[in-house]
């Protein structure tokens, strides 16, 4: 299966403002540079499973549960949080604890602060007042046991929180009717814990990080030496958290990044598309440019994928089961002699597809961008271009 473009993979080439794919027409791989733009640096978790400050303008490969990689791609979102790893500061208010600094943090530094416990009866909290205002908020912060290993981040009056294991990396518990909550393992037994609501009330509401006892009880007697690790607190108005923002003294804006091929892929042939990566929400533009492109929907029953052109849709094909967020999903759309064919996930389609036009196409570049309509987010593992036929069977193992 020789390929016209093939990024990622696990092999990834990056520098300022370029990204780079291989070109592997004739057999012969030529880098192929992606334009890439963010105006602002960014973090990332790299090869290592550390934390990492990027500039502005590189591209960002993240490891984070991926042992091969994922161009990470976000939309611009800030930190509300002003002192976003100064727990000791007077910004945060402190309940029943004690902060202690200089240990080992994700970031490789001693930059870490441990939160302990004293020997009263009650709530053990780092919190601080924040005003929100009718909209949906994602809160998180890289935690890791220490003494205790139970943690909950609490909005509110203990109307929405969610109580996390650091020992076993799960969520023991979730209250709140608009309430998510995410824990994913970064390295060195710390984990990002997170919790997406919806504010309705308009009202300034705490946000809480609370230390639970060995039974997750939230009010106890502490015995004035257990306690967690924990880094990098973040705010941010959205139904997801993304990468970290750090903050000491005012918010911080990361800014929307894209990535772009500025050449030219002819596709009067057959062809074949295929990307494998995953979305942090609905309608993320995969591929586009010039009289092509292909999308990728999962808030419908089913999920779909759609291939555009300029004259109007071509192919829209309804996925069972559905694509679901953050889950990595392999997906390959195929002309063969005239015959659009989709594959997702190691099966043909058969069922829910729609094609109006077996009209030629021809791909003039390739984007995954954030623009006016499309300020989403997502993960690219890999992505290939073919310009020769691949069979069923050669579609069906590279989706599996």
């Amino acid at each position: 299966m020789a390929n016209t473009l093939n990024l990622g993979n696990g092999n990834w080439a990056t520098k300022e403002d370029s990204l780079l794919a291989y070109n592997s027409e004739n057999g012969n791989f030529k880098p192929l540079p992606f334009s890439f733009s963010r105006a602002s640096s960014a973090t990332v978790v790299n090869k290592a499973g550390l934390i990492e400050t990027v500039g502005s303008g590189e591209p960002r490969i993240d490891f984070s549960n991926d042992a091969k990689g994922a161009l990470l791609l976000e939309p611009t979102r800030s930190n509300l949080i002003t002192y976003s790893n100064d727990f000791s500061n007077a910004y945060w208010s402190k309940s029943n604890l004690s902060v202690t600094s200089g240990f080992n943090s994700p970031d490789g530094t001693l930059n870490a602060d441990k939160l302990v416990e004293n020997t009263s009866t009650g709530v053990h909290q780092v919190y601080r007042l924040s005003a929100n205002s009718n909209t949906t908020y994602s809160i998180s912060i890289f935690a890791k046991k220490g003494e205790r290993d139970k943690f909950r981040i609490n909005i509110g009056n203990d109307t929405h929180y969610a109580d996390f294991n650091l020992s076993n990396g799960t969520i023991i518990n979730q209250i709140g009717a608009t309430t998510t909550s995410k824990i994913d393992l970064i390295s060195n037994g710390w984990y990002r814990c997170s919790i997406s609501y919806t504010e309705s009330t308009g009202a300034p509401t705490y946000n809480l990080y609370r230390l639970l006892d060995n039974n997750g009880n939230a009010s106890y007697q502490g015995d004035g030496t257990s306690g967690i690790y924990i880094y990098g607190a973040q705010i941010e108005a959205g139904s997801y958290a993304t990468s970290y923002i750090p903050t000491q003294g005012s918010a911080v804006t990361r800014v929307a990044e894209s990535n772009v091929l500025a050449t030219t892929i002819s596709l009067d042939n057959d062809f074949a598309l295929f990307w494998e990566g995953s979305v942090f929400e609905d309608d993320i533009m995969l591929y586009g440019g010039g009289n092509l492109g292909w999308y990728m929907n999962y808030t419908y029953t089913l999920g779909r994928i759609i291939l555009d052109e300029s004259s109007g849709r071509k192919i829209q094909a309804y996925i069972s089961p559905s694509i679901s967020a953050n889950v990595k999903t392999k997906i390959l759309i195929r002309r063969l002699n005239g015959v659009h064919s989709v594959f997702a996930n190691g099966i043909k389609l058969t069922s829910n597809i729609s094609v109006n036009s077996n009209t030629n196409l021809s791909l003039s570049s390739m984007f995954w961008s954030y623009t006016s309509t499309f300020l989403k987010g997502l993960k690219v593992n890999n992505s290939q271009v073919f310009k020769i036929p691949l069979t069923d069977s050669e579609a069906i193992a590279l989706t599996t």
